[in-house]
């Protein structure tokens, strides 16, 4: 198994003061990105689940996930295009899946569909790692 190209530490979290670095990654990743209110909406939701991914203190990826009833739907989820192709989208599936592991382990079933938008802007984000 290779090393990643770039090690991130994931955060199972994301706080007020993230918002900013999120909103530039995804307004650089999408045609029609989220702006900062749509964020800061999802913070005190209790479904929502947010996680964002450092190196070196500087947010290089982020995914909000939002939990309902017996399903988990990845709301959004984008790696800054400085760092794409670097396995940061990797090391974000991993802390997710270690982060619904415990969710998993209570009877939730983890489902999950993928869907493309018809933005397409929104391609590249499928090339995550």
């Amino acid at each position: 198994m290779s090393h990643p190209r770039t090690t991130v530490k994931i955060n199972n979290y994301m706080i007020h003061t993230d918002i900013p670095e999120v909103a530039r990654i995804e307004e650089e990743s999408f045609a029609r990105p989220w702006n900062e209110d749509d964020f800061l909406n999802c913070l005190p939701q209790n479904h929502s689940r947010e996680m964002v991914a450092k190196h070196l203190d500087r947010i290089v990826g982020f995914m909000i996930y939002e939990l309902h009833g017996n399903k988990i739907y990845i709301m959004n989820i984008a790696v800054d295009p400085q760092f794409r192709r670097e396995d940061i989208g990797t090391q974000m599936h991993a802390g997710f899946v270690h982060a619904i592991y415990g969710v998993a382990a209570t009877g939730l079933k983890v489902t999950g569909n993928v869907g493309l938008s018809q933005d397409s802007a929104s391609v590249p984000g499928l090339a995550l790692s």
